[in-house]
């Protein structure tokens, strides 16, 4: 009987350990290849979306793609804003 609840316990705590939110992987290695836009465009598409639009990871990473941006000379012209 004691080792069916251990068991049972450790069965239950391996699914509810799995079963976290999104983690936004893609994201984190757009943002540290550098790849702004493309980090930016993803993070918007994931702000859209009805399933993940309430995440407030994504708009951190918008939010740090165009902080990194503003910095750089390159996008000053497509992102005038960047730095709003």
């Amino acid at each position: 009987m004691r080792t069916f609840l251990a068991a049972a316990l450790l069965a239950f705590t391996a699914f509810t350990a799995t079963a976290q939110k999104h983690v936004y992987e893609d994201l984190l290695v757009l943002f540290v290849d550098e790849n702004y836009e493309k980090c930016l465009a993803k993070a918007e598409n994931y702000t859209v979306n009805d399933d993940t639009r309430k995440d407030p990871l994504p708009y951190l990473y918008m939010s740090m793609s165009l902080y990194e941006m503003s910095k750089l000379e390159e996008f000053n012209e497509d992102y005038p804003k960047a730095s709003r």
